[in-house]
């Protein structure tokens, strides 16, 4: 079930009553029975982990950046020259993103998880982020290292006081496999 999802990943969808549809029939087919599909919005779900001021950048407000391909994700690696700042604005909030794919380096399977991004620093574009962390999707690498090189992208690119960087990968082979990177940057008088 989790490769089929996965094949859907660069898929366009009109809506969330379209998605809803194809998966629907797709099992119909497949399982010869009657389907009664239940989307849930995982922004809506009751998360006691996240901050009250959490971003959701996969939602519906966050929108495209507008100078950006849809299309990069298929050509486009990783790179901190995608993260920007907005503004010379001090921030405290949570960045979510659960449209995190990345590949496994040894089955090439897809893996996928939520992103949180503890941020305190200057106000960034979260748009650019979003692209940022999509661009993952072609890259074979082991979660930790990927969490690892947000981590040091944000880190560096962005000069933030505090960053925490938290990857909850879905589960493959019963295993779960969460790596965090936090830091608090003392030295920096800008951002207090």
């Amino acid at each position: 079930m989790k490769l089929y999802l996965g094949s859907y990943a660069y898929t366009r969808f009109r809506n969330a009553q379209h998605v809803k549809a194809t998966i629907e029939d797709d099992l119909k087919l497949r399982l010869e029975c009657h389907i009664d599909l239940e989307m849930l919005d995982r922004s809506t779900l009751s998360d006691p982990s996240l901050t009250t001021n959490a971003i959701f950048l996969d939602g519906e407000k966050a929108g495209w950046p507008r100078d950006m391909d849809p299309k990069f994700a298929f050509y486009e690696k990783p790179g901190a020259h995608l993260l920007t700042l907005k503004s010379n604005t001090v921030i405290h909030a949570s960045y979510v993103c659960d449209s995190f794919y990345c590949l496994c380096p040894v089955t090439a399977q897809p893996d996928q998880a939520r992103i949180i991004i503890g941020y305190k620093g200057y106000e960034l574009v979260a748009r650019r982020l979003l692209a940022y962390l999509v661009s993952y999707r072609s890259i074979g690498s082991f979660h930790e290292t990927n969490i690892e090189r947000i981590y040091k992208d944000l880190w560096e690119r962005l000069q933030p006081n505090e960053l925490k960087v938290e990857g909850r990968f879905l589960r493959r082979g019963g295993i779960s496999i969460n790596p965090t990177r936090k830091s608090i940057n003392y030295s920096s008088s800008k951002h207090n």
